[in-house]
């Protein structure tokens, strides 16, 4: 049996394949330097499927944030080994990940747009140049946290028009108090700025909102794809639900920097499946 899994920083998507048949589930984000590996194995315990033995996976695949470089994932890889103990894991990025479901043996520029962000040239099966990635904090324009950072900051200044600000402390229990708390005392405060994503989806058609998203999807292209201006024959392709649910106006960011998009995919974990053979192992 073989295991795929893709994993972003709010959620991870997981393939069982065995002989023609399939099993899927889900569980949440995994990153090398921010998990717990007795909460990690008891998710992946509780959402396994019960039919099957987690000592019959004889490959693993998992791609996710932060996996660049082996040395960096050594503790994960021990405990995703003491749960599928007999099988032969590999590591690799997310970003790799989106290269192979993107582009499979081709070239292209590969770009994540989910919680976080990232872009990288992807070429002969493996990621070849990046830009600085510099994390929610610093960066991750054109992400679902940067997004929400935007919203929060008009919602704190009190810039929010009073029906949209009434309806966003309704919806999520919201106080400036709260906000602070999330942010700077709470765990995964990039999960957190990043789950005002639908509220500015369902506010999309308010000129403020628009404007939060465009100028966070223009500065993507401005960090993370014009640094490769020499590669501009090459297609540009994006993966993760960011890019999806706001793929009307990340289209039109991109015509507006001249870069034409290939494709957008939701869930890089299909086409993972089907281009396994181009994993350097």
């Amino acid at each position: 049996m073989i295991l795929i899994a893709e994993s972003g920083s709010s959620k991870t998507d997981w393939a069982i394949i065995d002989s023609g048949r399939e099993w899927q589930f889900k569980t949440k984000g995994i990153h090398p330097f921010h998990y717990n590996g007795e909460s990690l194995i008891k998710e992946i315990s509780e959402q396994f499927p019960q039919s099957l033995k987690a000592e019959n996976i004889s490959k693993f695949y998992f791609f996710g944030p932060g996996c660049t470089k082996p040395e960096r994932c050594t503790e994960l890889k021990q405990t995703l080994q003491s749960v599928f103990r007999t099988a032969s894991i590999y590591l690799g990025s997310d970003l790799l990940g989106a290269g192979i479901a993107l582009f499979g043996a081709e070239k292209g520029i590969a770009c994540i747009l989910g919680t976080g962000s990232n872009s990288g040239l992807y070429a002969d099966n493996k990621i070849i140049k990046t830009p600085l990635s510099t994390g929610y904090i610093l960066g991750d324009e054109g992400s679902g946290a940067h997004m929400g950072l935007g919203l929060i900051k008009l919602y704190l200044h009190a810039q929010l028009p009073k029906e949209m600000n009434e309806k966003l402390e309704s919806m999520n229990q919201l106080t400036p108090e709260s906000v602070i708390d999330s942010i700077y005392r709470k765990p995964y405060p990039n999960r957190y700025l990043a789950s005002f994503a639908p509220f500015i989806k369902q506010n999309i058609h308010i000129d403020l909102i628009q404007k939060v998203v465009n100028e966070s999807f223009s500065d993507f292209f401005k960090w993370y794809i014009l640094p490769f201006q020499e590669f501009r024959n090459l297609p540009v392709g994006f993966v993760g639900g960011i890019a999806a649910h706001f793929e009307t106006q990340l289209l039109e960011q991109a015509q507006k920097n001249k870069i034409e998009v290939k494709q957008i995919n939701i869930r890089p974990i299909e086409a993972l499946k089907q281009n396994l053979n181009l994993i350097h192992r």
